[in-house]
């Protein structure tokens, strides 16, 4: 998870403490890492990122939806080896 004001305020305050959907205390918004965080320790190990896509909750389909462009709460990363 990407560690912004707004994982803090859907990941934890939402999806725990609010609707419960997971243990209260399941997630450290501490140790969510950025992407840019994760580039710079995938380059460090030899990697780039290649494709970098969100996973954003719809709420009037009640399901999750992939967004090319949302990568503020949760995000899939891919990295191929330079």
């Amino acid at each position: 998870m990407n560690r912004t004001l707004r994982s803090l305020a859907l990941g934890i305050g939402v999806a725990e403490l609010l609707l419960r959907w997971v243990e209260p205390g399941t997630h450290d918004w501490r140790k969510f890492v950025r992407p840019s965080e994760l580039a710079r320790g995938l380059r460090a190990a030899g990697l780039e990122i290649a494709d970098l896509t969100g996973l954003v909750f719809d709420p009037l389909s009640g399901g999750f939806r992939l967004s090319a462009r949302d990568v503020a709460v949760n995000y899939f990363a891919t990295a191929v080896r330079n």
